[in-house]
């Protein structure tokens, strides 16, 4: 039944304009033939409208069907949590989409580990655009960006629809269009004391609020085109993870397990 289900819902626009068609012929059926007098076209008649009726309940049942799918779309069209949440809610979106395609904004990927994962498994076509390490905001994010990149490849180097890239801009903005769910969020700078002498800055943003709608909605059409902009131009302009790769520091190389991969 789901697979009726499916193939009258692919195809619902060529049925309703079919079943269209068959009512207006049958309804002026009579004054085409009733001028052929050797025709006795009155029993068929009631047959064709039968038919057209059992068609016509055919066709209620599934626009039923399609009206309650609609309408439980739209009261799921949006989606506003935080770091635990979110994973769970993008995971189970990841499930059960049919779109399998992934484009995302991250800083070190260090707090999507369990995302990523699903993606792998679910075999989506992953863009995944991170931070150059060399512009990361202190050393020990620096470090923590370098450690994410060893693990992508340690995990993602054989799949060739895993694409990842370095950006140079100052991260701003988190971005995901996993499927077909667009959400945001942001990364924020506060400053934090490394000791009563010193200040230096940092960056936080897995545990700031997601902000998710569907690609359909209008609020998701919105955002979409956002997203997109953004992300086009910073993945245009960005460095392959082979040429960062390239210049990776001695300290880094020393426990970096794929380094002899681009040496």
């Amino acid at each position: 039944m789901n697979r009726i289900k499916k193939f009258y819902d692919r195809n619902f626009k060529s049925f309703s304009l079919g079943l269209i068609i068959l009512a207006i012929i049958i309804f002026i059926l009579p004054y085409i033939l009733e001028s052929v007098d050797h025709i006795d076209y009155k029993g068929k008649y009631e047959l064709y409208l039968y038919v057209l009726l059992v068609l016509v309940m055919i066709h209620l049942y599934f626009l039923v069907d399609k009206t309650e799918i609609i309408d439980e779309k739209l009261t799921k069209s949006y989606n506003v949590s935080n770091y635990h949440e979110y994973s769970t809610y993008i995971i189970d979106k990841i499930q059960t989409t049919t779109k399998k395609e992934a484009r995302l904004i991250e800083y070190s990927t260090a707090s999507i580990k369990e995302i990523l994962v699903a993606l792998d498994k679910k075999e989506f076509a992953v863009k995944l655009l991170i931070q150059n390490p060399d512009n990361a905001i202190n050393g020990f994010q620096k470090r923590k960006i370098w450690t994410a990149i060893c693990d992508l490849h340690i995990y993602h180097k054989n799949r060739e629809t895993f694409e990842v890239k370095c950006y140079e801009n100052t991260a701003s903005l988190r971005g995901r269009h996993i499927g077909e769910t667009i959400s945001i969020g942001q990364y924020i700078y506060p400053i934090e004391k490394n000791s009563k002498e010193e200040k230096f800055n940092t960056i936080v943003g897995h545990a700031n609020p997601m902000v998710s709608f569907e690609e359909y909605s209008h609020e998701g059409k919105i955002l979409l085109e956002f997203f997109n902009d953004h992300f086009d131009k910073l993945w245009e302009s960005a460095e392959s993870i082979k040429d960062v790769c390239n210049r990776c520091e001695a300290k880094y190389k020393k426990t970096c397990p794929i380094a002899k991969n681009y040496t």
